[in-house]
């Protein structure tokens, strides 16, 4: 099974985003912070990241950073409500498989996810 690690703060979106997520067959994790991720999360093979960027605390590219200095390569799909050029130059420097900004295109979203799982 397909396995999704969905980092994102607003309940609502995460909520959503997780049911659609499921009810297309993928195994989905939810996580709040990029804290909570990093502290609790198995990355097994096969799991795509989903990072929303404006996270509080620990930013998605700031966690994804982080993984990527431990020689962490897991798929990464980056999301922002308020995307700038600074920060798709980032996550494209820290090899974002996509960069989607909210509200967030489900095709897009599953087109990426389905490249990469």
């Amino acid at each position: 099974m397909r396995e999704v690690v969905l980092v994102e703060d607003d309940e609502s979106v995460r909520e959503s985003l997780g049911t659609i997520l499921k009810l297309d067959g993928f195994r989905v994790a939810e996580f709040d912070s990029a804290e909570a991720f990093l502290a609790h999360a198995r990355i097994e093979p096969g799991t795509v990241l989903v990072f929303d960027i404006d996270l509080p605390g620990i930013s998605g590219l700031q966690a994804l950073a982080r993984l990527r200095a431990a020689g962490n390569r897991v798929p990464a799909i980056v999301v922002s409500g308020r995307a700038t050029d600074e920060m798709r130059r980032e996550a494209k420097r820290l090899d974002a498989r996509a960069f989607l900004t909210k509200p967030i295109d489900l095709d897009r979203l599953m087109a990426s996810l389905t490249q990469q799982a």
